[in-house]
Order: structure tokens, then sequence, then C-alpha cells
């Protein structure tokens, strides 16, 4: 019995990511760095060494699933070193709908030691943050959302490492309304109906799989 349920698992491990809405990691994929989720919209951030004409290099990519998360939708990273150096990265939107940038590493110390805020503006207008750090995370307060123009400035690249900032820009909000929602570590989790539809979705994958080999013994 054993031997038969052995290569039932890797279908019965996707019809329960599948039954319970985890998105698919996007191309880029690696450590997971933060993730959270709010009202149906799922962020997971993901960083893996990557190697440019510039030299070394980390991969950070945002996974976005849920309301809000088409093509106008937007993230840029804020990073802090070990060291305190504050900087913000602008993504780029691949095909796939991942958000990424490749951040140069030299002089920056380990990446896997920095703090990370992805700042997520949905196409409605919201934005949600999702951080590693732990007290003081780097980027714009809840009291003060990030506005275009700081997302969108010049001097931000999507390739060349980020911009650094002053300490004042990195700590001091600026004017607006409470409207950066951090949702760090947050889960919406599966719906009431997710649970019976998983163990029939499994069921039915073991049963299929049963009927077709009784079948072929038959012949």
């Amino acid at each position: 019995m054993r031997a038969l349920l052995r290569p039932l698992l890797p279908t019965a491990a996707a019809a329960l990511l599948l039954a319970a809405g985890v998105p698919a990691a996007g191309a880029h994929g690696g450590i997971t760095v933060a993730e959270g989720e709010r009202g149906g919209t799922r962020i997971v951030v993901q960083g893996s060494e990557a190697h440019t004409d510039r030299g070394a290099a980390v991969d950070l990519s945002t996974v976005l699933d849920g309301p809000g998360t088409g093509p106008r939708s937007r993230v840029v990273y804020w990073v802090r070193t070990a060291a305190g150096r504050t900087f913000r990265v602008r993504t780029d939107r691949d095909a796939s709908g991942t958000h990424h940038a490749e951040v140069l590493v030299a002089g920056r110390g380990t990446w896997q030691d920095w703090d990370v805020s992805a700042i997520v503006t949905l196409s409605t207008g919201r934005t949600l943050r999702v951080t590693n750090a732990k007290g003081d995370p780097p980027g714009p307060k809840p009291a003060a959302p990030p506005t275009p123009t700081t997302a969108s400035t010049a001097g931000e690249t999507s390739t060349a490492g980020g911009t650094d900032v002053g300490p004042e820009a990195a700590t001091t909000p600026s004017t607006g309304d409470d409207a950066v929602e951090d949702v760090s570590g947050d889960g919406d989790g599966p719906p009431g109906w997710a649970i019976p539809s998983i163990a029939v979705v499994v069921v039915a994958a073991i049963g299929f799989v049963l009927l077709r080999r009784r079948s072929r013994g038959a012949r």
C-alpha cells in the first residue's frame, strides 16, 4: 500500500497548494525575505544571488497575487545594511508579473543581513508593506505613504543597486494619510470552503490513480 501511495504524494501536495490558493513563486525565486497578506492580496519577497556586468548582486523579486496586483501596481524596496546605510530601489515588472531588481552588494556587507522593506502600491491606490526588519523597518512609516514622486525619483535605478537616501528621508514620514499598512507575517488563511475542498481533491486524485492501476492489471 505504501508503494502505491508514494508516487501520489507530489500530486497530493500540488493539489493542496492549488486548493489553498498559494501563489506560485516567480522565475526568480530564492530565499524568502518577507511575506504577508491582507484582504486577499498576498506579497512574497525573495532574494537570490545574481551576477551583473557591474559585479555581484542580489536579485530581489516580489510576487503579488490578488486584488490590485495588475500592471499598474508598483513595488519599491527600502534597504538598510548592517552598517546602517539606507537606500531605495525601484523595480521592473516582467512578463510574469514579478517585480524585481538586481541590487549590487559590493561595499554593502552580506545581503542576508540587510533589513528589507517592500512598499507595494496596488492599482487600487492601497499601499502595503512587508519587511524582515524587527522594530524599526527602513522606509516610510505607516503615517507616511510614499508619494508617486518619491517612488519614481530620477536617481533611482532598477539594476544599478539603488539610490542612497539621507537619514531624514529614511526615517522621517512625509505628510499624508495613514495609508501604509504593514502586513508582514499576516495571512488571511484559507476560506471556509478550502479545507473540505482540499480533502475532496486529494481523495479524488488518489482514487483516480488506483482505478487506473487496477484496470491495467485486469487486462
